[in-house]
């Protein structure tokens, strides 16, 4: 944890920054590599018949952090999102559950 799942924007622009996201996210954190994944999910919007452009959002599910964590985690993520390009963009954090979260591994 956490996962960060980027709607509206292009998988490359995302996998271009992939590697210095999860570096700074990381460092930030102080959690393994491994508990940190990003997924790209396509997204269209229609309003009124027509398809329009959508504003990109990132929805960070993670587990309960302090504010001033979520606030540089922010600062992170925006500023990955500019190098891709967007200036604007919504970002999302849901704050998971501990009692109701489950990991299964072998």
């Amino acid at each position: 944890m956490p996962k960060l799942n980027f709607k509206a924007v292009a998988v490359e622009d995302v996998a271009r920054v992939s590697e210095q996201l999860l570096d700074d996210l990381q460092g930030l954190l102080q959690v393994p590599r491994a508990n940190l994944s990003i997924e790209v999910t396509p997204s269209s919007y229609v309003r009124d018949g027509v398809v329009e452009e959508a504003m990109p959002v990132v929805e960070v599910e993670w587990l309960a952090r302090n504010r001033e964590l979520q606030d540089q985690a922010c600062e992170i993520v925006a500023r990955h999102l500019k190098a891709m390009g967007h200036d604007s963009a919504d970002i999302i954090f849901t704050i998971l559950d501990p009692d109701r979260f489950y990991r299964i591994r072998p």
